[in-house]
C-alpha cells in the first residue's frame, strides 16, 4: 500500500512540473509571434505614416515636375526606419527617382498610385505617377531572434526554481502528511472489531449503569471511525482531481506573470523603436515627445532621451542665447493658442539651428492638428534638415558666376583696367611710403576711388580691404595720432597684399590685357574666353536664378486654403503656369506683399455657402491666377480673378469721403472704375468692423507701393456680383 500511494504521489508532482514547462512553452510561443506580429504592425504604421506626412510635398513635386523637390522628398521617405528602397515611376512608364534595392523575402512592399488634386475642386483627379516603398523586416527578425535566446534563459531559469520549490512544497506540506494518514488508516483493521465484541448492550434491567454508558461510547467511537475511514479513503480517491484543479489555478498565475512579462517588454521595444523613427514632435508645453530619430540628435548635437531627464525643452535644445529662447518660447505659446493662422506665424519661427560642427542646419515646422479639427494644434513637427552641401554649392556658384562677371568686365573694358592695376599701385605704394605726411581725408578720397573702380569689375575681396580701411578712417579723423597712423599703414598693407595676390593668380588675365591694349593680337584669345564665360553664366543663369513665375505663388495657396476653412467658405485656387521665367530675388520683397491681395479675395470677395447658394452660384469660390507676356515681351502681366461678391463702387466712395488725405480729389465726379481704384490708398477700406483678417485699410497700399517700386503698375476692374480681377503689370526681370 505505501508503494503504490508514494507512486502517485510522485505521478502528481510530475504532473505538476510538466503543466508548468508547458504553460512556459505556450506563455514563449504566444508571447513571441504577438511581438512579431507588433514589429510588423509597426513597420506598416510607419509606410501609413508616410502618406499622412510625407506624400502630399512628394505629389506637388512629381506634378510639377521638380527633380529637386521629388529628390528631397524620397530622401525623407528613406530616412525612415526598415525602409530600403523607394521608386517614383510614370503611370505603366520609366523610373522618375529610385533609391536602395531589396530582395522579395523578407520584406514588405506597399505600391502607392500618386493621385494629384486641384485644390477645391471635386472630381478633378489626375494619376501621375505610382510610388512603391518596400520596408525591411530583417530587424523584425533579428530582434525575435534575440528574444528567443532571452526567453530561453529566462523561462530555463524559472522552470528550475519553479521545480525545486513545487517538489520541495508538495513534498514538505501535502505528500508526506496525506501518506501518513494513508498509512494510519490503513493499519486499521476494522473487520476485527466485530459487533458482538463492540455491541455491549445487556438485557438488564438497569440500562443506565456505568457498563451501559461505556457500552454505548465504544459503539459511537466505532460509527465515528467508519465514517472517519470513508472520508479519508474518498479524499485520497479524489486528490489527484483536486491537485489537477490546483495546477489549472497554478496556470493561471502563469499565464497572468507571462502577460505581464510580455507588457514590460513591448514597453521597453517600444521605447528603442520610438528613438529611431524619423520625426521629432513636441507639445505645448515645450516637452519632446518619444520619437526623435538618430539622424535628428545627431543635427541637433544633443540626446533627446538624456535632455529629457534633465528637464530639458525644445527651446533649450534648438535655441542658444537667452532672449532667442525666451522669444522661441513665447512663439510656441502663440502657435498652440491658434488664434493666429499658423501660417502667419510660421515666419516668426527660427529657421536654424547654430550648429557647432560648421554645418548648416535648416529647421521647419509643420503644425498637427487635433481630430475632427483643423484650427487646434495638438502637435508640433520640427524637421532638421542638414543644408551645408546646398549652401556650400551655392556659395561656390556665388563665387564662380562674380568670377565670371568679372572676367566679362574686364574683357569689355582692358585699357580701363590696366589703368586701375596701375592707379592701385601708385596709389597703394605712395601711402604706405608717405602716409605720416597725410591727412585722413586725403587718404579717404584717394581710396574711395579706387573702391569705386574695384567694385566695377566685380573684385569684391579688394574693394571689401578699402571699405575697413575707409571706416577706420571715418573714426579717427579727428585725432590722427601715432597709434591710428600705424593702424592704417597695416590696413593700406592689407589692401596691397590683396592686390598683389590678385595679380600672383591672374598673371595670365593681366597679360592679356595688356597685349590687347599694347594692340598685340590678343582679340582672337579674348573672344574664345568671353565665350566660355558667356555659356558658363547663362547656364548659371538659367539653373540657379530663373523660376517658372507659377512656381513663385504656390506659397499662397496654403494660407488662402487655411483662411477660408476659418471662415467656414469653401474657394478653389487654380493656378496656371506658363513659359514666363524671371530672377526671383529680384521680385521677392514685391510678391511677399501679394498676401494681402490673397487675404483680401477670401475675407472681401469669397461669399459664405449659403449667400452663393441663394445667388445661384456654385458652393465652391474659384481664385484663378494666371501669367502672360505683354506685346512688347519686355513685362509680364499677373491677374487674378475671383467669382465673389466683388466690389461696391458706392460703398468706396462713401468711404472715400471720409478720408481727409482724398479731399483733393472730386470724389462725387470719379466713374465707378475709378472708384473702385482708391482701394489702394492708404487708410481707405470698405470694412466697418476691424476683424483679425482685415479692416484697418493697410495692405493693398503696400502693394501698391511694391509694384511701383519696380517700375509696375496695378489696377482692379470688378462687376458687383460677379466678381473682381486685379490685374498687375511688372517689368521682365531674368
Amino acid at each position: 500500500m505505501k508503494k503504490k500511494d508514494t507512486s502517485i504521489a510522485n505521478r502528481i508532482i510530475i504532473y505538476i512540473i510538466v503543466a508548468c514547462f508547458s504553460v512556459a512553452i505556450i506563455g514563449t510561443f504566444i508571447s513571441l509571434n504577438r511581438d512579431f506580429k507588433e514589429y510588423k504592425n509597426d513597420i506598416g504604421k510607419r509606410i501609413v505614416e508616410i502618406e499622412r506626412t510625407l506624400l502630399p510635398p512628394l505629389i506637388s513635386a512629381v506634378y510639377f515636375e521638380d527633380n529637386d523637390l521629388i529628390k528631397s522628398g524620397i530622401e525623407g521617405i528613406f530616412n525612415v526606419p526598415n525602409v530600403i528602397y523607394v521608386e517614383v515611376r510614370k503611370p505603366k512608364g520609366s523610373i522618375i527617382f529610385s533609391k536602395g534595392s531589396f530582395k522579395k523575402d523578407n520584406s514588405i512592399e506597399k505600391d502607392i498610385k500618386i493621385i494629384h488634386k486641384e485644390p477645391g475642386v471635386s472630381n478633378n483627379e489626375e494619376y501621375i505617377a505610382d510610388l512603391k516603398i518596400v520596408a525591411s523586416l530583417h530587424s523584425a527578425t533579428e530582434k525575435i531572434k534575440n528574444q528567443i535566446i532571452a526567453f530561453a534563459l529566462i523561462q530555463g531559469s524559472q522552470f528550475v526554481i519553479i521545480t525545486l520549490l513545487i517538489f520541495y512544497i508538495f513534498r514538505q506540506m501535502v505528500s508526506k502528511r496525506l501518506e501518513a494518514m494513508a498509512n494510519y488508516a490503513y493499519s486499521l483493521d476494522l473487520n476485527a472489531i466485530s459487533d458482538e465484541a463492540i455491541d455491549l448492550e445487556f438485557k438488564g434491567s438497569n440500562k443506565n449503569d456505568e457498563l451501559d454508558k461505556v457500552a454505548d461510547s465504544l459503539n459511537k467511537m466505532k460509527k465515528n471511525l467508519k465514517a472517519s475511514h470513508e472520508k479519508l479513503r474518498d479524499y485520497a480517491e479524489n486528490l489527484e482531481d483536486k491537485v489537477n484543479e490546483a495546477v489549472q489555478d497554478q496556470n493561471k498565475e502563469a499565464k497572468k506573470f507571462a502577460f505581464q512579462q510580455f507588457k514590460q517588454r513591448q514597453t521597453m521595444e517600444n521605447m528603442l523603436n520610438n528613438l529611431e523613427q524619423g520625426y521629432l514632435t513636441f507639445n505645448n508645453e515645450g516637452i519632446v515627445d518619444e520619437g526623435a530619430t538618430k539622424i535628428t540628435e545627431d543635427l541637433l548635437e544633443t540626446e533627446i532621451l538624456e535632455s529629457k531627464k534633465k528637464g530639458k525643452k525644445i527651446w533649450d535644445i534648438l535655441i542658444k542665447g537667452e532672449e532667442k529662447r525666451v522669444n522661441f518660447e513665447k512663439w510656441v505659446s502663440k502657435v498652440f493658442e491658434g488664434k493666429f493662422l499658423f501660417k502667419d506665424l510660421q515666419s516668426l519661427a527660427p529657421s536654424q539651428f547654430e550648429s557647432t560642427k560648421n554645418k548648416y542646419i535648416q529647421l521647419d515646422f509643420r503644425p498637427i492638428y487635433k481630430k475632427d479639427s483643423e484650427t487646434e494644434i495638438e502637435t508640433m513637427i520640427c524637421i532638421a534638415t542638414d543644408k551645408t552641401l546646398e549652401i556650400s554649392f551655392e556659395h561656390e556658384a556665388e563665387i564662380e558666376k562674380e568670377k565670371a562677371q568679372m572676367l566679362t568686365s574686364i574683357f569689355n573694358r582692358p585699357l580701363e583696367f590696366m589703368d586701375l592695376m596701375n592707379d592701385a599701385n601708385e596709389t597703394i605704394n605712395h601711402y604706405i611710403d608717405h602716409l605720416r605726411k597725410e591727412k585722413p581725408e586725403e587718404i579717404f578720397r584717394s581710396f574711395h576711388t579706387l573702391k569705386a573702380q574695384f567694385s566695377s569689375f566685380k573684385l569684391s575681396g579688394i574693394a571689401k580691404n578699402i571699405h575697413d580701411l575707409e571706416s577706420y578712417l571715418h573714426l579717427v579723423e579727428e585725432d590722427w595720432n601715432d597709434v591710428h597712423i600705424a593702424n592704417v599703414w597695416a590696413l593700406i598693407d592689407k589692401i596691397k597684399n590683396s592686390h598683389l595676390d590678385f595679380k600672383e593668380k591672374n598673371q595670365r588675365l593681366v597679360d592679356l590685357m595688356q597685349k590687347a591694349v599694347s594692340s598685340n593680337g590678343a582679340g582672337e584669345e579674348i573672344n574664345t574666353l568671353m565665350k566660355k564665360i558667356e555659356i558658363f553664366y547663362t547656364d548659371y543663369h538659367n539653373n540657379f536664378v530663373l523660376k517658372e513665375i507659377s512656381t513663385l505663388f504656390r506659397q499662397f495657396v496654403y494660407p488662402v486654403e487655411e483662411l477660408a476653412k476659418m471662415q467656414d467658405k469653401k474657394i478653389e485656387i487654380k493656378l496656371n503656369k506658363s513659359d514666363i521665367y524671371v530672377d526671383s530675388k529680384q521680385y521677392k520683397s514685391c510678391f511677399s506683399t501679394f498676401l494681402h491681395l490673397f487675404r483680401n479675395a477670401v475675407d472681401h470677395g469669397a461669399e459664405s455657402i449659403e449667400e452663393r447658394r441663394s445667388n445661384n452660384k456654385k458652393e465652391m469660390a474659384l481664385l484663378e491666377i494666371s501669367f502672360e507676356l505683354t506685346h512688347d515681351k519686355d513685362k509680364f502681366k499677373i491677374i487674378i480673378q475671383d467669382d465673389g461678391k466683388g466690389i461696391d463702387p458706392e460703398t468706396i466712395r462713401k468711404m472715400a469721403l471720409k478720408r481727409k488725405n482724398l479731399e483733393n480729389l472730386n470724389i462725387e465726379k470719379l466713374s465707378d472704375g475709378e472708384v473702385i481704384n482708391l482701394i489702394f490708398e492708404t487708410g481707405l477700406t470698405s470694412r466697418e468692423v476691424v476683424s483679425e483678417v482685415s479692416g484697418r485699410g493697410i495692405g493693398l497700399d503696400a502693394v501698391k507701393i511694391e509694384i511701383q517700386r519696380l517700375g509696375g503698375m496695378i489696377k482692379v476692374e470688378s462687376e458687383k456680383g460677379k466678381g473682381t480681377k486685379f490685374e498687375i503689370t511688372l517689368p521682365l526681370f531674368s
